[in-house]
Order: C-alpha cells, then sequence, then structure tokens
C-alpha cells in the first residue's frame, strides 16, 4: 500500500522487471492518482508504457526506450495517445520520461528540478 502524501513524485525506473507492474490495475491507479495529485511523475527506459496503459500520456509527449528492430515501445505510445519524442529526456507538464540508461543522469536532474520548482 502506498500514501502519496508520503512523496513528492513517483518514479518508475526501467530494465526487465518494470514489465512486471504492466497491466496491473493497481500500479495503474498509482499513477492515475499522482497525475490527479499534481505530482511529479516520471518513468525511464520501458517503463514510460506502464503510463501509456495507465492512461495519463494521452495527448502528451512522452519519450521510451525502444531499437530499430523492436519499436514495440514507441507502439504502445502512440495507442494509448502520446505524442512520441526521439529524444533522451522528454518533460510535459509534470510527466517526465526518459528513453534509457544514458538518460539517467539528465533524467535525474530533470526530476530534481520540477520537484524543486
Amino acid at each position: 500500500e502506498i500514501n502519496l502524501n508520503d512523496y513528492q513524485a513517483v518514479v518508475f525506473s526501467g530494465g526487465p522487471k518494470a514489465l512486471d507492474y504492466l497491466d496491473n490495475q493497481k500500479v495503474y491507479q498509482i499513477v492515475q492518482q499522482t497525475v490527479q495529485e499534481k505530482k511529479v511523475l516520471g518513468a525511464i527506459c520501458i517503463s514510460p508504457v506502464i503510463l501509456a496503459k495507465a492512461g495519463v500520456l494521452k495527448g502528451k509527449q512522452a519519450t521510451v526506450w525502444s531499437l530499430v528492430l523492436n519499436r514495440q515501445p514507441v507502439k504502445i505510445l502512440k495507442e494509448n495517445g502520446a505524442q512520441y519524442i526521439n529524444q533522451s529526456v522528454v518533460k510535459d507538464g509534470l510527466i517526465i520520461t526518459a528513453n534509457g540508461p544514458s538518460a539517467a543522469t539528465e533524467f535525474g536532474k530533470e526530476v530534481v528540478r520540477v520537484i524543486k520548482r
């Protein structure tokens, strides 16, 4: 159980274990509540697909990890109404997405910058 009042931001890390949170209604509720409460929401690597499937990227700009031979993550973002931007880090309001480990430092700095605003 999570009490969002205890947090300034919710950030999803990437990697293969991030996929454990796909198609998880409890996780989707946390994502949606984070946006409703106007808290910072971040996702890096593959995890922006969690935000997309939770419905919070509709009409938002976002990025996600993908390979030339595997564009499925980009497809999921687009199918759920996100505007895919091919950049390392993308900020749209209080939602920050990044495309993988090489973007981790920039992503972390952006999350902190937005929290401190």
